[in-house]
């Protein structure tokens, strides 16, 4: 048994050449955002009447909506799957 454990040292080594590995790199893949949509202040929906500040909220919440559509958009491709 002595005997094969030093036949052992006897083989060649071999050394690979190194090999190339890709590494993913994270970049920013979203250049710029679109600019924050205009709303109305809490000031000017005081001086409001009740009617008027409504159909203000109600607006300003499906402007916002559409721009959270953008948002997610643009964040989309840069989700990995």
């Amino acid at each position: 048994m002595g005997l094969a454990l030093l036949a052992g040292c006897q083989t060649p080594v071999t050394i690979d050449r190194p090999v190339r590995v890709e590494v993913p790199v994270p970049v920013a893949c979203i250049s710029s955002l679109p600019a924050r949509p205009a709303t109305t202040d809490d000031q000017t929906l005081k001086s409001m009447n009740d009617y008027a500040a409504v159909l203000t909220m109600r607006r300003d919440t499906l402007v916002l909506r559409a721009h959270v559509e953008t948002l997610e958009a643009l964040i989309a491709p840069c989700m990995t799957p």
